[in-house]
């Protein structure tokens, strides 16, 4: 049977392991983890549309889908957009 997906099971695979790595870099909390962590929360929204087989839409459609599907994500999300602390953005990734 042919998998239906947006992008395939390696891919996947190899973004969870680097959305891992980069968490770590951000634990050290030096100039690099910092840039890694803002850098992350760019890219993440994208990402987490990919890993859950879903297309992305853009910005604006992709948080009104959060707000409407998944509350707990869009609070996640919401928490690391507005303090931009690493720790809230850990919690989001």
């Amino acid at each position: 049977m042919e998998e239906h997906s947006v992008i395939p099971s390696d891919e996947k695979k190899f973004m969870m392991s680097w959305i891992k790595k980069t968490m770590q870099r951000v634990e050290k909390n030096d100039d690099e983890g910092n840039y890694r962590a803002l850098a992350f929360l760019w890219e993440s929204m994208t990402d987490y549309f990919l890993l859950r087989d879903l297309f992305y839409f853009g910005s604006k459609k992709a948080v009104a889908y959060l707000k409407e599907k998944d509350a707990e994500g869009y609070r996640l999300y919401h928490d690391a957009i507005t303090d931009r602390t690493n720790a809230a953005i850990r919690e989001w990734a």
